[in-house]
């Protein structure tokens, strides 16, 4: 599907923060990284942090993920507001990336994890129920759009197409019966 795919592609181009452990002689994909000296901090795509970071040669920054504690502030956050919370347009992303990266073993973070996979499922279901609601009623989105993270707003908006033709295929059903009935 195109939109699980670019969804893919964006994760992979977010720029994370890295902090360089060995000067490298590289030049990729518009980088130059000859120019940075050991413990540099620099931005990246996640796809060149991966490999450098595999390789031993940066290391990524803790200020790019979303830990139990942000998240649950971030579930507080929407479960008390009306609309759809504010989050970072990089927010999933960035947990998405906090779970793969976490380098913490044993039996404790095996729990925070599990903890963390249950606050998402609820922060995604409360969002989502708020997007089904605001669109079903045909209100004015424009003030809650900005609060929505790149993932959502590709969501809301095939949510919207969607119901969109619905309502004109039910219309188109229903034309002409709804009026021969009143006259």
């Amino acid at each position: 599907m195109i939109d699980t795919e670019l969804a893919r592609l964006l994760f992979e181009q977010q720029k994370v923060i890295v902090t360089i452990r060995k000067k490298i002689d590289l030049k990729v994909a518009g980088i130059d990284l000859s120019a940075y000296e050991k413990g540099s901090r620099v931005k990246v795509p996640l796809w060149l942090a991966k490999v450098l970071a595999d390789k031993g040669v940066v290391e990524i920054s803790d200020e790019n993920l979303i830990n139990a504690d942000s998240l649950m502030k971030a579930l507080w956050r929407e479960e008390h507001s009306p609309m759809p919370a504010e989050l970072p347009e990089d927010f999933f992303a960035k947990l998405a990336l906090s779970l793969r990266l976490s380098k913490e073993e044993g039996l404790s973070r095996i729990r925070e994890k599990k903890q963390m996979e249950l606050m998402i499922d609820d922060l995604m279901s409360s969002r989502l129920q708020k997007m089904l609601s605001a669109i079903r009623m045909g209100a004015d989105l424009t003030e809650y759009l900005g609060n929505l993270t790149i993932e959502e707003r590709i969501l809301h908006d095939r949510l919207n197409r969607v119901l969109s033709e619905w309502r004109k295929m039910i219309a188109l059903l229903l034309e002409g019966v709804m009026s021969n009935e009143h006259a």
